[in-house]
C-alpha cells in the first residue's frame, strides 16, 4: 500500500483528532519542526529563555 500526498497521515491525524477530542492535530517528522511551529504559531519572536547547554536544533529553531 502505497501513501499519496500523506493521504494515511492526514486520515490518521483526524482519527486522533475525532477520538481525543482535540483540534489541530499535525504529525511532523523531529523535533525542530515542532519547535519552529509552536513559536510561529504562538508569534513568539523577541526573547527566547533556554539552557546554556542544549542541543543545537533548539538554538537553530529559535533563530
Amino acid at each position: 500500500m502505497t501513501d499519496k500526498n500523506g493521504e494515511l497521515v492526514r486520515l490518521f491525524e483526524q482519527n486522533l483528532e475525532e477520538y481525543l477530542g482535540a483540534k489541530n492535530i499535525l504529525f511532523v517528522s523531529n523535533g525542530m519542526l515542532v519547535l519552529q511551529v509552536a513559536l510561529k504559531t504562538l508569534k513568539i519572536s523577541r526573547k527566547v529563555i533556554t539552557t546554556y547547554f542544549t542541543f543545537a536544533a533548539i538554538t537553530n529553531a529559535i533563530v
